[in-house]
């Protein structure tokens, strides 16, 4: 008998690698190990550790694809949505398909040497085939009782010099707005601070990024994390105004996109928001990618956006 491949590498760490099965279950809280959600919550996995061999598995599901042209089209209608809605963000993302010439662990080894600052993880299991991810956004950090998260939003290139313009600004803005309400509502939380704002470098793009840090109980990590996910760096403002708008006119399923994965270990937490990842196929991959709409949004900016976070991935799968 098989079991489910784990590898997974934490920023500026070496890469590790586990033997077992993944096993799904009801809620995040009280969970130790290595963990992985969809994006509403609604699928949890953890893994269990054992001796079996571990396996790849493909999945089979057909991916439900958007060329530019439509892409325009509901983006445009998704724009005229949040405005109609009066929502300050809302993300919208898609799917794109590109060919694979590595194997799954290959581009693993790739990620982990082009991406030291990520989180790079390789999962597979018969219950969602084949994930790979390499993720820039930090969900919750903990380390012997101190706790930290980050406000991340507005993209650009990489080697981009202008200033940042007002709508990465508002973006990020709203995220940053978010977390410190709901930090400062935890009555367990003590100590909460807000640094900067600063650039963040994630591969081809950066961010614009606001680190908090906090006191955090013993026990109560993943209690803050499920409060604080889906933030709206990956749903948007009003949360459950986008949620619905998201769910309108995304005719796709996230599935483990923008969910949480991540390891609880007895004295540190490691939670990240499941960015630049995508589902591993026999000959291709299926990227998820997204992007922050405001008012101002133009949808072909958004859809140049969406292309250059799929190159974390492609740039790895295609070996260029």
């Amino acid at each position: 008998m098989n079991g489910d491949t784990l590898m997974y590498k934490l920023p500026r760490q070496t890469s590790v690698e586990r033997r077992g099965v993944f096993k799904p279950v009801q809620s995040l809280l009280g969970l130790k190990g290595f963990i992985v959600s969809s994006f509403l919550k609604d699928e949890i996995y953890r893994f269990n550790e054992s001796n079996l061999e571990p396996a790849i598995f493909h999945g089979k599901s057909e991916p439900v694809l958007i060329v530019k042209e439509k892409y325009l089209l509901s983006a445009n209608d998704f724009l005229v949505g949040l405005r109609k809605r009066k929502i300050s963000k809302a993300i919208f993302s898609r799917i794109k398909e590109v060919k694979c010439s590595i194997s799954p662990i290959d581009a693993y080894a790739d990620l982990c040497k082009l991406y030291p600052d990520a989180f790079v993880y390789l999962i597979s299991s018969p219950m969602f085939g084949t994930w790979i991810g390499a993720s820039p956004e930090t969900l919750l950090l903990v380390e012997n009782g101190e706790g930290s998260t980050v406000s991340l939003a507005g993209t650009k290139k990489r080697d981009d010099h202008s200033p940042w313009g007002d709508k990465e600004k508002e973006e990020q803005q709203i995220v940053t707005t978010y977390l410190t309400e709901k930090l400062n509502k935890l009555d367990f939380l003590n100590s909460v601070k807000v640094k900067e704002r600063e650039e963040l470098i994630a591969g081809p793009v950066k961010h614009l990024a606001t680190e908090f840090t906090f006191n955090v109980p013993l026990g109560k990590e993943l209690e803050i994390a499920d409060i604080l996910h889906p933030t709206p760096a990956v749903s948007g403002w009003p949360q459950q105004e986008a949620m619905n708008l998201i769910s309108d006119h995304e005719d796709h399923e996230r599935r483990l996109y923008s969910g949480i994965v991540g390891l609880i270990e007895k004295d540190s937490t490691n939670l990240f928001v499941n960015l630049r990842c995508g589902e591993l196929r026999e000959k291709s991959a299926i990227l998820h990618v997204g992007g922050g709409f405001t008012v101002d949004s133009i949808p072909e900016e958004e859809w140049e956006e969406t292309e250059l976070k799929s190159e974390t991935l492609t740039n790895v799968l295609q070996n260029t």
